[in-house]
């Protein structure tokens, strides 16, 4: 596996993530941001084929709206999170 932080959705690029073309890869958008994820990618499938993963949006909670993933994995224990 291969970890990959984009830094912000605004990084929704051909040139930032073509470097994944042929590549399985799951995206973990913030829970604030999964719209975005999802249309932007949507203009990139040919690129790749981009999942969306909508864990942020099952686990998040009010306060916890620019939460990303590792977030998620540092301020939890990891048996209380079912990927």
């Amino acid at each position: 596996y291969l970890w990959l932080a984009t830094g912000s959705k605004d990084m929704i690029k051909e040139s930032v993530l073509s470097c994944l073309h042929n590549r399985s890869v799951i995206v973990y958008p913030d829970k604030d941001a999964i719209t975005e994820w999802t249309l932007g990618l949507e203009q990139l499938k040919h690129v790749t084929a981009f999942q969306i993963s909508h864990f942020a949006e099952s686990h998040g909670s009010a306060e916890e709206q620019k939460y990303d993933i590792a977030d998620y994995i540092l301020t939890r224990k990891l048996s209380d999170l079912k990927m």
